[in-house]
């Protein structure tokens, strides 16, 4: 069990969520940080006050604004605007490790994000919820594609892994009993702009990495051993005459 807001996530963290399914629980810390935050929000959507994202459109639209009828109708249509991709699918380690490292970001309460939607997402990966996301595909520099690839499910669309079967985005949160959050201000755009997936994928190539590092080590001493190598010439004290950048 990795319980987030307890201490720093680590690479370690990620792998073992992405490739051997260790459940995560948000701790009651996180809950708390998540609530005042999201009281924030809620004040400034109440007000007369332009937000980004908020009570605003998006990019080009920033300055639309939003009717407090809109709002919720509007995060929806956020996800599924960006939620573009082609190519092959990703794997499932990429997939958990994305969601992992989103929701790890999010749990330091800043974001403004609704509590029940942070839970969602935990629910997600405990229930082995795997939304199919496309390999290629990118907006601006956040990883916006594939976050919202990710999400989609959290407005009933696209499509996931669940039970060793595919079902659509609605199907399987009925079936995994997950209750669909219903997102309010600001919360689309806590959840895409990110870039969790390029974390996360970055995450386990760099664990991967270790272990080639490791292996090659060890197997390169064992061949030194072997062959009754003369070692002097890696001896620390010559090596440090040839200082390498």
């Amino acid at each position: 069990m990795i319980e987030l807001g307890r201490r720093p996530t680590s690479i370690d963290d990620v792998v073992a969520v992405a490739r051997d399914g260790a459940a995560v629980r948000l701790a009651p810390a996180v809950l708390r940080r998540l609530a005042r935050a999201r009281a924030i929000v809620e004040r400034f959507a109440a007000g007369d006050r332009k937000v980004y994202g908020l009570n605003t459109g998006l990019g080009a639209a920033v300055d639309t604004a939003l009717k407090p009828h809109e709002i919720a109708a509007f995060q929806r249509q956020a996800v599924m605007a960006r939620a573009v991709g082609v190519g092959d699918f990703l794997d499932t380690d990429d997939v958990r490790a994305g969601l992992f490292v989103r929701l790890a970001g999010l749990a330091h309460g800043a974001s403004g994000l609704s509590p029940a939607v942070a839970r969602a997402v935990a629910a997600m990966l405990n229930r082995r919820l795997h939304p199919r996301v496309r390999r290629i595909g990118t907006l601006g520099e956040a990883d916006l594609s594939p976050m919202a690839q990710l999400f989609l499910p959290l407005v009933g669309q696209g499509e996931v892994e669940l039970d060793g079967r595919r079902l659509s985005g609605a199907a399987a949160l009925k079936r995994a009993r997950i209750a669909a959050p219903a997102l309010g201000p600001k919360d689309a755009i806590a959840l895409l702009n990110a870039n969790a997936y390029s974390v996360g994928k970055g995450a386990l190539a760099l664990h991967d990495a270790r272990l080639v590092l490791r292996a090659a080590t060890l197997a390169g001493a064992l061949s030194l051993e072997a062959a009754g190598a003369n070692l002097s010439p890696i001896d620390p004290r010559a090596v440090a005459l040839r200082p390498a950048p």
